[in-house]
């Protein structure tokens, strides 16, 4: 005779509608870490106290014919916030309205907190900051006086074969995906 018993942890976040996403997200990720028990306090671990919102660029073949980086993002539901042990980022929740979507990225984070320091230390301006991806790796967008200023992150900076960390010019972030894309991700 065999026995199987399957067994599944249920995570705290659903036991309290009430909370925010983002606090779901980020108990369900200390949950996942080893790092809670329901008589002990968390880790000093918070989320940021600002999200970026996150857009999705449209089909390779539509970016094949635009020739404008605004027409190339469409924008989602999900937002980006970073999971923060005291002033130092130690993963990421992407979430959208309703529910947690996932949560980790510890050396992402690190990356992508950096350029978002970097774009708000740059200028007292109140700047729009959103989030997309390009085969998996981060890009953060600045939308500023109907202009785009473009920061890659060290992978997508790696793979399109530009700068990492700086303003790139929206027309040679374009390109370089075009190129990607007629090359099939070589």
């Amino acid at each position: 005779m065999t026995v199987i018993i399957f067994a599944s942890k249920i995570s705290y976040a659903s036991k309290n509608k009430s909370e925010s996403v983002q606090s779901i997200a980020l108990k369900d990720y200390q949950y996942s870490k080893g790092s809670f028990s329901e008589n002990l306090s968390f880790e000093k671990i918070t989320t940021s106290p600002f999200s970026l919102p996150i857009y999705a660029t449209i089909p390779a073949q539509q970016i094949l014919n635009s020739s404008e980086f605004k027409n190339l993002l469409l924008p989602t539901n999900e937002k980006l916030w970073f999971i923060m042990k005291g002033e130092q980022p130690e993963g990421l929740i992407v979430a959208n309205d309703t529910e947690p979507i996932r949560t980790g990225g510890e050396n992402r984070s690190k990356d992508l907190y950096g350029l978002y320091k970097a774009i708000k230390n740059n200028t007292n301006e109140t700047k729009d900051i959103s989030y997309f991806e390009f085969e998996g790796q981060g890009i953060l967008v600045v939308n500023q006086n109907n202009d785009q200023e473009i920061y890659l992150s060290k992978g997508a900076a790696a793979i399109l074969k530009l700068p990492a960390g700086q303003k790139v010019l929206s027309s040679e972030v374009i390109q370089k995906m075009k190129e990607r894309i007629v090359t099939g991700f070589e």
